[in-house]
């Protein structure tokens, strides 16, 4: 029987996206449905570390949101970088570790390239194979100068050479390197450095689609309560707000389509920062909430206008609730274009209004005309027969067993 060890130092595993949510997923399963075909353990749990935060501390997000609005961004910045620069320079040491020996697992699965770099010390005599999944939607080293810095372009361009030079380290410690499907690859190739590695070492990147805790149907929320229109279309979208996420665009289409119908509701969830609402009345924002499958299952259409993406797990949560989705052709978007329209996906070319306002009058159609509703039941059994956990657990097992 295969040992794997889950790298989760770094994160506080909760119900959420990136690799806390992902990690949060695989360990609620097999804490209920343990697996004969493998031992998974999570770092953390053998260090004796608390793992799990269930708790939605409202009092931090609502100081959060009041500090955003203060003009501060100046000092925010330069806490951000000093984080950064502490955090990719800052080698692990054995006491991190202290009571594990790492030789007694096949794998190690490291789920942040910082994470494998930082660690790279304690693996020098490990005999094993290293994984690493990468989770973010762009290259490390994009992600973090984006976080950090905001006004100051040689400082930018310096700290993101640094850690690109680190990040590709990691890439070359890890034996695997694993994304959930190949497309989740490309936002990385803006990067000619990790371009060039792909190209180069084609044998070392394996695939394994990712997947989530199975729920019944949520209960619709109550419209009214939330001052929406319940006569309108509910059009929504849940999640950050940057352009790597496509919210810029994701105006931009609003504004066009209410120019022309204000059948419209679009309601949208999540901290509204860096960017912000469009002005409109039939735009929205109801701030970071608790209840975002509520949300999503009150809505008519989900649209996910990613300009970048890695393998989107709202998509997923969408499934889950049956919702017709109206996404991007980008990244690991692509992959769902396999399934299309039959299952009540349409995908459009991003930054491309006109057509994505072609496959949006096609699903307002079939909406009107009561096949949306047919496709919607669709997607939801699509997800129970290839997404839960169970399917994703032995999807990862057989992968562990191939490589070890």
């Amino acid at each position: 029987m295969k040992k794997v060890l889950i790298w989760d130092l770094n994160y506080v595993l909760k119900n959420s996206g990136g690799p806390a949510g992902y990690l949060y997923n695989i360990r609620e399963y097999l804490l209920k449905h343990p697996t004969k075909d493998a031992e998974i353990h999570f770092l953390k749990d053998d260090l004796g570390i608390p793992n799990v935060d269930r708790s939605v501390n409202t009092n931090h997000k609502d100081l959060m949101k009041k500090i955003h609005k203060l003009d501060i961004l100046s000092l925010m910045g330069y806490f951000r970088t000093f984080r950064c620069l502490m955090y990719w320079n800052k080698k692990l040491s054995a006491k991190s570790i202290s009571g594990i020996n790492l030789n007694d697992f096949d794998a190690i699965h490291f789920h942040n390239s910082g994470d494998l770099y930082r660690a790279s010390e304690l693996l020098r005599s490990y005999e094993g194979k290293i994984i690493l999944t990468t989770h973010s939607p762009q290259p490390k080293a994009c992600e973090d100068v984006e976080n950090i810095v905001y006004k100051w372009s040689v400082l930018r361009r310096l700290i993101k050479k640094q850690i690109l030079k680190k990040e590709l380290q990691g890439w070359e410690k890890a034996d695997y390197i694993m994304f959930p499907v190949q497309g989740a690859l490309e936002p990385y190739y803006v990067e000619k450095e990790i371009k060039d590695y792909k190209d180069c070492n084609t044998d070392k990147f394996i695939y394994c689609e990712s997947s989530i805790l199975d729920k019944p149907i949520s209960k619709p929320l109550d419209r009214e309560e939330l001052g929406i229109d319940s006569s309108k279309y509910l059009i929504c979208y849940l999640g950050r707000h940057n352009e790597i996420k496509g919210y810029d665009q994701l105006k931009l289409f609003a504004e066009h389509i209410l120019s022309k119908d204000s059948r419209f509701e679009f309601v949208i969830a999540g901290n509204e920062e860096p960017l912000t609402r469009l002005d409109h009345p039939n735009w929205k924002e109801l701030g970071w909430i608790n209840y975002g499958n509520r949300l999503v299952s009150s809505s008519d259409i989900f649209i996910l206008p990613n300009k970048e993406t890695y393998f989107d797990l709202v998509t997923l949560e969408v499934m889950r609730e049956g919702i017709p989705i109206l996404m991007s052709r980008t990244g690991g978007n692509k992959f769902f274009e396999r399934y299309g329209e039959e299952y009540g996906i349409f995908l459009y070319n991003y930054g491309d209004i006109k057509d994505q306002e072609a496959q949006f009058n096609k699903m307002i159609y079939e909406l009107e005309n009561g096949i949306l509703k047919v496709k919607a039941k669709k997607l939801r059994n699509l997800f129970i027969e290839h997404f839960t956990m169970e399917h994703y657990i032995s999807r990862y097992i057989e992968t562990v067993k191939n490589i070890c």
